[in-house]
C-alpha cells in the first residue's frame, strides 16, 4: 500500500505544479493585458498631448519668425540713425556708417572737430565712441545671419581714415590717437 500512495502523492505533485504554472501564466497574462489596454479613455490624453505639442511648436516657429523680422527692422533703424547722427552733431560727426559686412561702425569726425590738446582730443573721441555705441545698444537684438556677436564694433577716425579710437572686445573703449 505504501507503494501505492507514493505513486500517488507523486502524480498529484505533478498535476498540482502544472495547474500552478497554468495559473501563474494566467495571472501574469492578465497584469500583462491590464496594462495595455487600448481603453478610449487612455487614448484619448495622447491624442491631447501631441495636440498640444504641435500648437506649441507652432507657436514657438511664430515667436521665432516675428523676433527674426524685428532684429531685421532693429537692423535697418540702426542704419537710419546713424545716417542722422552728422545732422545731429552739427557735423563734428561728418559720417557714421555700418560696414558692408555689418561688422562694425566707423564714426568719422570732422577735423574742426580734432582741435585741441591731447586730453580734449581724446575727451572728444571717447564722447563720439559713446553715442556710438548707445546708438548701437538702443536698436540691438540684430539677426545673427547679419551680425556675428553681440553689438557691432564701434571704431572713430579722423577725416583721413587714421583710427582714433574703437570698442575692444570686452566693449571697452581702447585709445589709438
Amino acid at each position: 500500500m505504501a507503494k501505492n500512495k507514493s505513486d500517488k502523492d507523486s502524480s498529484l505533485g505533478c498535476l498540482g505544479t502544472v495547474v500552478l504554472v497554468a495559473i501563474l501564466a494566467v495571472v501574469i497574462g492578465g497584469c500583462h493585458a491590464c496594462g495595455n489596454s487600448n481603453d478610449s479613455s487612455d487614448s484619448a490624453p495622447k491624442t491631447h498631448l501631441t495636440k498640444k505639442q504641435k500648437a506649441k511648436k507652432a507657436e514657438k516657429k511664430a515667436l521665432k519668425k516675428a523676433q527674426l523680422k524685428n532684429e531685421k527692422l532693429h537692423l535697418k533703424q540702426l542704419k537710419s540713425a546713424l545716417a542722422k547722427l552728422p545732422a545731429k552733431s552739427k557735423n563734428a560727426i561728418t559720417s557714421a556708417k555700418l560696414d558692408k559686412s555689418n561688422m562694425y561702425v566707423t564714426i568719422t569726425l570732422n577735423d574742426d572737430a580734432l582741435e585741441g590738446n591731447d586730453v580734449q582730443v581724446r575727451k572728444i573721441v571717447k564722447e563720439t565712441w559713446e553715442i556710438g555705441v548707445g546708438t548701437v545698444r538702443k536698436y540691438s537684438p540684430y539677426p545673427d545671419a547679419d551680425i556675428s556677436g553681440d553689438d557691432p564694433a564701434v571704431y572713430v577716425e579722423d577725416g583721413a581714415g587714421n583710427e582714433l579710437g574703437r570698442s575692444t572686445a570686452l566693449g571697452d573703449f581702447k585709445w589709438e590717437g
